[in-house]
């Protein structure tokens, strides 16, 4: 597929974005997003051009703003045209953020649907994202966590009550913590 658009802007979305891009014939060529995606790893280094990087809607709105010297109608012809090839989606993000948060960070759904709150994201794509969340290993680093808490608190007389603070500044629920906590110091 060719990118027309750009040609007519004389901008090539790539660009804005900070990809390298693939050109034919004097022509930008944007890949089907699906075969795009399948010949190209998620998790390549960064010095690899092809290095793919989730985006919310407002970041190459911005971006494409600045590089089109501040012209709101082109920037939003690209933008809408980088979105309508589904190389934006603010639910790919929601959900990469979601599970990167409860995976590697330990975040609960609580602090996960506050932060991605915080960048604007509808409450709809954030519900969706957070149901992408494997409950049975969120509830194992939760127990994770607390087990290494624990260690640290175990001869503290408020030790309980802290692990249950500790906890729910992680983002999860209370019935969750409470349960984890009783069955943890039982």
């Amino acid at each position: 597929m060719l990118f027309k658009l750009s040609d007519a802007l004389n901008v090539n979305p790539w660009d804005l974005m900070g990809w390298d891009y693939p050109v034919e014939d004097g022509h930008y060529i944007a890949p089907e997003w699906n075969e795009w995606k399948k010949n190209h790893s998620i998790a390549a280094s960064d010095d690899d051009p092809w290095t793919l990087r989730e985006e919310l809607r407002r970041d190459p709105d911005r971006k494409a703003l600045l590089k089109l010297d501040g012209d709101a109608k082109a920037a939003e012809e690209v933008v809408e045209s980088l979105v309508a090839d589904k190389f934006v989606s603010d639910l790919r993000y929601a959900g990469a953020f979601a599970r990167e948060k409860a995976s590697l960070s330990g975040w609960g759904p609580v602090k996960i649907r506050f932060a991605l709150s915080g960048k604007g994201i509808a409450r709809q794509v954030i519900d969706e994202a957070i149901g992408g969340i494997d409950t049975e290993k969120a509830a194992g680093r939760l127990r994770q966590l607390l087990e290494s808490k624990w260690k640290t608190l175990a001869d503290d007389p408020q030790g309980k009550l802290k692990l249950i603070k500790f906890a729910l500044s992680r983002g999860y629920d209370y019935d969750a913590v409470r349960q984890s906590v009783d069955d943890l110091t039982s």
